[in-house]
């Protein structure tokens, strides 16, 4: 209670500036003019220049950076990484050398360009980037030259423009954290949608109503208190002092980040001064006058508007907090609810989980304009293969073998972490591995082996029936998906250079 008449006190001290608040577009304009988002901090500069400057030319008092071109990239985008996009989007056989699109709406600060930039830059792919925020797209502009990728277009117009800009069509179109923010966000994606080729593709990023209901009670309180304000200092003033007036177990409760990586900035910038990155993400989390979220349903109803097919959810900590099959949650449900929740719709069963889980703040997917856009493990002229050089494999196999002959029909239950960037902590996977599986797994390490190859090669050495081995590969794939540890191509795909042998995973 006493908490409670703290806030409130502090509100109606704030109010009596009166007025109204603005909730026009222009506003949006406005704060991504002043605050180019995502931040790109001073110290994530002086990262960038060490990691991809080789050294510095002068002449007549203009210096200029010489990038190194030949380094890994310094972080790694799970949604992005040309493996992952080739088996989820382009059934497998993408190569990304044949005059490859790809398509960056709200590119903002370069992120996502840069991202795709490093991995693309061995080929003719050409991205094409496009932001109303002209500060954001010079951000993006001198992070990509820093890097020395080439291929860019730069676009500084919105995305309702898109029709008459005559860009073309595009194979990828790579859009997060920027529909929810339009006027009409079905109109956006409709606009996006059409922009695709006819097995184009798309990577998209929309917030999670579910998980936003604390920060959805700020912004309700946000606005009380800033109303009639108009200064965007005033405006962040204001919403430090809000902030600091809850206790801290209660406002880590309303703006649970367990889904967006280490967030601890934006709670030491509460208590212990703001500055310039703290002011970007929290105007933008908690200042918005532009922003609306949705439901698993609804991101279902909004695909599905756009003319488009849901493929997978892939955020990095998403796809397993999206699934029946997590056991945090599900572990303990008797048989009789288990079977029940079984029959339900993909989405009926995402829906479920995202109402029992409570905390998905942001909803990572997948779409095409085919149904079938994802590689197929049982197709004969698929090449599975290992990727992101999981730490501990073999061990945790060898593991998991042994439960299968101590305890049959029991699955091991092993952790799986990533090992670069975000999102911290450990998820569960249950993994029922037999000497097929093991096998199967030494088979692919090559990278080129098809699967009708590695089945053929098992059913010689063991005398089972082809069918039978596809059945017990298939079930350990469907086991380890959510990890991808293991991915799937067509021969004529080679190895993608900025990601091949790096280590992503550990077990």
């Amino acid at each position: 209670h006493m908490l409670g008449m703290r806030c409130l006190c502090l509100a109606v001290v704030m109010l009596v500036v009166g007025g109204h608040c603005r909730t026009t577009s222009e506003d949006v304009i406005e704060q991504y003019t002043d605050y180019p988002y995502p931040a790109y901090s001073d110290n994530e500069q002086i990262g960038d220049v060490a990691h991809y400057i080789l050294r510095t030319n002068c002449f007549h008092g203009v210096c200029n950076g010489v990038p190194r071109n030949d380094t890994l990239p310094r972080f790694y985008h799970y949604t992005i990484a040309l493996d992952v996009l080739n088996t989820y989007l382009y059934k497998g056989e993408e190569t990304f050398e044949n005059n490859f699109r790809v398509l960056l709406p709200g590119g903002g600060t370069g992120s996502v360009v840069v991202g795709l930039g490093e991995q693309l830059n061995h080929t003719n792919a050409e991205i094409v980037y496009l932001d109303f925020s002209l500060a954001s797209m010079k951000i993006a502009q001198s992070r990509a030259a820093m890097m020395g990728l080439s291929g860019i277009s730069w676009y500084n117009d919105r995305i309702e423009s898109i029709p008459q800009l005559n860009l073309g069509k595009f194979n990828l179109i790579e859009c997060s954290g920027v529909l929810h923010h339009l006027p009409n966000p079905q109109q956006g994606l409709n606009i996006l949608a059409d922009s695709l080729t006819e097995n184009g593709g798309m990577s998209i990023m929309v917030y999670g109503r579910v998980g936003r209901t604390g920060v959805y009670h700020l912004q309700e309180l946000v606005r009380m208190i800033n109303m009639g304000v108009t200064n965007r200092e005033e405006e962040l003033n204001n919403v430090q002092k809000l902030l600091r007036s809850f206790d801290n177990h209660t406002l880590e409760r309303m703006i649970d980040s367990r889904l967006n990586g280490d967030q601890r900035y934006f709670m030491n910038g509460i208590y212990n001064g703001r500055h310039d990155s703290w002011d970007v993400e929290a105007y933008d989390r908690l200042c918005h006058k532009q922003d609306r979220a949705y439901t698993v349903k609804e991101m279902f109803e909004f695909i599905k508007n756009a003319g488009l097919y849901f493929i997978s959810s892939h955020g990095p900590a998403e796809k397993f907090v999206l699934s029946l099959e997590h056991n945090q949650y599900f572990g303990e449900l008797d048989e009789k609810t288990r079977r029940h929740l079984k029959r339900l719709s993909e989405e009926e069963k995402m829906a479920v989980a995202e109402l029992v889980d409570g905390s998905l703040d942001n909803h990572y997917f997948y779409a095409s304009r085919i149904e079938d856009a994802e590689a197929a493990f049982t197709d004969p002229t698929t090449i599975p293969y290992i990727y992101g050089e999981p730490k501990n494999l073999d061990f945790a196999l060898k593991t998991a073998l042994y439960t299968s002959k101590t305890k049959p029909n029991q699955p091991s239950a092993l952790f799986f972490r990533y090992q670069l960037d975000s999102p911290k902590g450990a998820w569960q996977v249950d993994w029922t591995v037999n000497q097929t599986v093991m096998r199967m797994m030494e088979l692919i390490e090559d990278r080129n082996k098809t699967m009708g190859e590695v089945v053929d090669i098992i059913a010689r050495e063991t005398n089972k029936e082809n069918n039978q081995i596809y059945m017990e590969c298939k079930k350990f794939y469907e086991e380890a998906k959510k990890t991808d540890i293991i991915l799937l191509k067509k021969l004529n795909v080679q190895n993608f250079p900025k990601t091949y042998k790096r280590n992503l995973y550990s077990l």
